[in-house]
C-alpha cells in the first residue's frame, strides 16, 4: 500500500480516532514501539501502548469507542493484572469493501505476574515524546522494558531489544534516567539487568539470572504490601482460569460441497484476520489433527485426508471398520480440542478456523469411507466440540459442479440440499452464497463473525 492510500486506509481511520479519543479524555499513554508510521499505520505490527494505571478505565473506553466508530468489533479481550489485550477487526463505514484488523497490547504500568508496578511517575515527564501528534515512549526505556519482560516471562535476552538496551546500559546518563524510571524494581535488580545487557552472557547464565530477579521482585512485593501481593496474585491466576472457562478466542468452521469456494473464502478473509490477530490465525483441515491420519498407519503410509481429486473413489468401509473410524475421529475431535484448539483460543483472542468439520460426516460420509446409519452420525456430531460459528457455503449445484468436476451433479445437488437442511437446524450456522463476487461473500462471512463476537461478548 502506498503512502497516500495509508493516509486514508481503514486502519488509519481507526488509529486517528483512537488517539483523538485519548487526547479528548486526557489519557496518560505512550506508544512503546513501532510508531514510525503512526497515526496512519502500524506497518504490519501490533499496537503496544503503556497506560498510567489510574487511567485504565478511560483507556478501555477510548479503545472501544474507536473500534465502534471505525465499524469494528473486538474478537475478544484478555484481561490480567497490569495488562489487557484486544484483537479487533472491522469494516470501514465510509468504504464498505475495505476492512481493517489490529492487535492491541495495553500495559497498565509494568507489572510481572501480579507483583508491584515496576515504573514510577517520572516516566511520564522524562521519557514521553511526541511523534506526529502521537505520544511515544523514549526508545531506550521502551527497549529496556521489552527486554525485562522477555527476561522475566521467557528467560531470554530478546535480540530485538538487546541492542538499544545495551546502548542505554553503557551510557551513564541514559542509565541514570532509566534507573530513576524503574526505581521500584530496586537497585540490586537493576544492576543485574544492566550487567546482562553489557555482558550478554550465554543462555544458561540468563536463565539463572532471570530466576534470581523474579525471586527478588516477588520478595519485594510481598514485603512492601503483603495484602496487595496476595490480592494481585489472586487476580492474576483468577484471570488465567477465567480464560480457560470462557476463551477470548473463537472457533470457526467453514462447510461446503466441492466447488463451493472454501479455499477461496479462507484466502479472502485471512488477511483481515491475520492483521487482527498479528499472525495468530490458525487454519486446519477437517479436524484438530492431534492424531495422525488413519492412512499413516499403513505400511505404505498412504494418507486419505486432505485435498483429493476423487473424493468418492475409495469404497466405504464395512460396519465394524466404519465404527472404528468414527471412534478414532471422535477421540481426535475431543482430545484435539482440549489439547490443541482450546489452549490457543484461551491464551489470546485468536481465530481457529476449520476448512470442513465433523458435520461433513452428515453431509458427505462417503468422503471419509464411513457407512453407518444417519442416527449414529448425528450422535457423533452431538459429541464433538461445537464451533462458535459455522459458515455454510452454497450455490447453484450446476455452477458448483462446473467449477469442480469431481462429483456428479446429482451428488452435488444432494449435498447442497443436506447442507441447507443442516443450517436450518443448527443455530450457529450461517448460509453464505458464493454465486456473488468474492468480496461480497467475504463481507458476509466477516459480518457473521462480527455478530458472533458480539454474541459471545454478551454471554
Amino acid at each position: 500500500m502506498n503512502q497516500s492510500n495509508k493516509l486514508n486506509s481503514p486502519e488509519a481511520n481507526f488509529l486517528k480516532t483512537l488517539f483523538q479519543e485519548f487526547e479528548k479524555l486526557s489519557v496518560c499513554y505512550a506508544v512503546m514501539r513501532n510508531y514510525e508510521m503512526l497515526p496512519n499505520s502500524v506497518n504490519g505490527s501490533d499496537l503496544d501502548i503503556l497506560i498510567e494505571p489510574e487511567h485504565e478505565v478511560l483507556a478501555r473506553a477510548c479503545i472501544l469507542t474507536a473500534i465502534e466508530t471505525a465499524g469494528g468489533m473486538p474478537i475478544g479481550c484478555v484481561n490480567t493484572v497490569g495488562l489487557f489485550k484486544i484483537f479487533a477487526f472491522g469494516q470501514n463505514p465510509n468504504a464498505n469493501d475495505e476492512w481493517w484488523g489490529l492487535r492491541m497490547d495495553i500495559s497498565v504500568g509494568v507489572i510481572y505476574a501480579g507483583c508491584s508496578n515496576m515504573i514510577n511517575d517520572s516516566v511520564w515527564s522524562n521519557h514521553v515524546e511526541e511523534h506526529n501528534g502521537v505520544k511515544v515512549l523514549s526508545s531506550d526505556l521502551a527497549a529496556m522494558i521489552g527486554l525485562v519482560k522477555d527476561l522475566l516471562y521467557n528467560e531470554v535476552l530478546s535480540v530485538r531489544y538487546l541492542s538499544d538496551a545495551s546502548v542505554a546500559a553503557n551510557n551513564s546518563k541514559s542509565w541514570a534516567s532509566i534507573l530513576s524510571a524503574l526505581s521500584p524494581m530496586g537497585e540490586k535488580v537493576l544492576d543485574r539487568i544492566r550487567m546482562l545487557c553489557i555482558n550478554n552472557p550465554d543462555s544458561s547464565a540468563v536463565v539463572k539470572e532471570a530466576k534470581l530477579i523474579r525471586r527478588n521482585l516477588e520478595y519485594r512485593a510481598l514485603i512492601d504490601s503483603p495484602f496487595m501481593y496476595f490480592f494481585n496474585k489472586g487476580l492474576y491466576y483468577g484471570s488465567r482460569a477465567a480464560r480457560i472457562i470462557k476463551p477470548p478466542g473463537v472457533m470457526v468452521a467453514i462447510l461446503g460441497t466441492d466447488g463451493s469456494g472454501k479455499s477461496t473464502m479462507i484466502e479472502a478473509v485471512s488477511p483481515v484476520l491475520m492483521d487482527a490477530t498479528h499472525g495468530a490465525l490458525t487454519v486446519e483441515h477437517l479436524r484438530p489433527r492431534l492424531l495422525p491420519a488413519l492412512g499413516s498407519y499403513r505400511k505404505n503410509g498412504t494418507v486419505e485426508e486432505g485435498i483429493v481429486t476423487d473424493p468418492h473413489g475409495a469404497t466405504p468401509s464395512g460396519y465394524l471398520v466404519s465404527m472404528f473410524r468414527l471412534a478414532y475421529y471422535l477421540v481426535d475431535y475431543v482430545l484435539g480440542y482440549w489439547l490443541r484448539v482450546r489452549p490457543l483460543i484461551s491464551k489470546s483472542p485468536t481465530i481457529f478456523l476449520f476448512d470442513r468439520y465433523a458435520y461433513d460426516l452428515l453431509i458427505d460420509p462417503k468422503r471419509l469411507r464411513i457407512k453407518l446409519p444417519a442416527c449414529v452420525l448425528r450422535i457423533f456430531t452431538y459429541l464433538v466440540p461445537k464451533p462458535d460459528l459455522i459458515i455454510c457455503l452454497h450455490g447453484d449445484p450446476v455452477v458448483l459442479t462446473a467449477r469442480k468436476k469431481e462429483l456428479p451433479l446429482s451428488e452435488v445437488r444432494r449435498q447442497v440440499d443436506a447442507l441447507i437442511t443442516f443450517s436450518k437446524k443448527e443455530k450457529k450456522a450461517v448460509m453464505v452464497s458464493t454465486e456473488t463476487t468474492i468480496d461480497e461473500a467475504r463481507d458476509q462471512i466477516l459480518q457473521a463473525l462480527k455478530s458472533t463476537c458480539k454474541r459471545l461478548e454478551t454471554t
